[in-house]
């Protein structure tokens, strides 16, 4: 019995071990991407181990021989540094690793986060080397946005397999925001609480933004970061909703405050300087500012149905290109524009 006893005693200190030791899960086959923390290779006769990201991986015997040398040896030096890498695994039925190689390309999806004590970006839990970031202005930029939102990004990494360590990384992003506008002394404007920087803006954007501010108006930002060749470009599109008076109006175009809109036959349509207009409007990039709707004007002679006014040709408007949010909903009903005319105040 008290052989027994010691037995028993013996396996449940074992298990204790195992408990303690490392988490380990059932490896599946394809890339996996994170930091090395500790690496040992198998042998012929002793199974070895990964771990990645705090989780252990088993590396079974039967992988002697199948793993290059070249990929143990830059393995040791990635876990030794604690680096991040992505490797390609071959995993068997019972979730044992049976090859693996150092991958030379990876895409990451995740959210976008980044560490304030160590300046590290992250991007579904994967730090992203500092080093390799920094070189990229607009990839840093639209980084910092899908950070301050929230948002899942794709990140393409390639590695250079002969030191296992990330060499470049693209990203595939897109960030939307809707809401109330401000602008700061900069020029950053913060949408539903969340800043869009100065830099990612063109003018027409800015102006915009000026516009859906100085009207208390409200507006969208679309921006869709793309990554190629090592270089990333930033693209932004804005749309507003917007009152606003009319400041300057000919037979082509409709000046509200100080933004300036292509639409055609715009004084035919007995709007004048002084009405309150109230419009969607966007702009894409490379694109000038566009009326996409038109739905009151006060002092203007209503349309046949007795609400709005009457739509001019917009033929003269600039296309809205993919990226755009699309036509934005109609910002006063024809209930909502009695009212204004009666009170001779615009929505604000």
């Amino acid at each position: 019995m008290r052989r027994t006893t010691l037995a028993m005693a013996f396996v449940l200190a074992a298990l204790g071990g195992l408990i303690a030791a490392a988490p380990a899960s059932a490896a599946t086959t394809g890339t996996l991407c994170g930091q090395v923390m500790a690496f040992t290779a198998p042998t012929a006769i002793a199974d070895g181990s990964i771990t990645v990201d705090g989780t252990t991986e088993v590396i079974d015997s039967s992988a002697f021989g199948a793993i290059e040398a070249s990929t143990l040896t830059v393995l040791n030096a990635v876990a030794t540094a604690d680096a991040t890498t992505c490797v390609e695994i071959t995993a068997d039925v019972d979730g044992n690793i049976v090859d693996l190689a150092v991958a030379a390309q990876a895409e990451i999806c995740g959210t976008a986060t980044l560490d304030t004590t160590t300046g590290l970006y992250s991007v579904g839990g994967v730090e992203l080397p500092t080093a390799v970031l920094t070189g990229d202005a607009d990839l840093m930029a639209a980084l910092d946005l899908a950070v301050r939102a929230g948002a899942d990004v794709c990140a393409a990494v390639t590695i250079d397999t002969t030191s296992g360590l990330i060499a470049t990384v693209g990203v595939d992003a897109t960030v939307t925001l809707c809401g109330s506008v401000t602008l700061d002394a900069e020029g950053n404007a913060t949408i539903d609480g969340v800043v869009v920087d100065a830099d990612l803006l063109d003018a027409n954007a800015a102006a915009l933004l000026a516009l859906a501010v100085s009207a208390n108006g409200t507006a969208c930002v679309a921006v869709d970061a793309v990554s190629s060749g090592g270089t990333t470009t930033v693209a932004v599109n804005v749309t507003i909703e917007v009152c606003a008076e009319v400041t300057a109006v000919t037979d082509s175009t409709i000046t509200l405050g100080d933004v300036t809109f292509a639409f055609a036959g715009a004084a035919d349509a007995g709007i004048e300087i002084g009405d309150e207009v109230c419009v969607a409007a966007g702009t894409a990039p490379g694109e000038g500012p566009t009326i996409t709707e038109v739905t009151t004007a006060t002092g203007a002679t209503p349309g046949a149905d007795g609400g709005g006014v009457p739509l001019p040709d917009t033929a003269l408007d600039a296309p809205v290109n993919g990226m755009a949010i699309g036509t934005l909903l109609l910002v006063a009903a024809g209930i909502g524009a009695s009212a204004i005319r009666r009170a001779g105040i615009g929505l604000r």
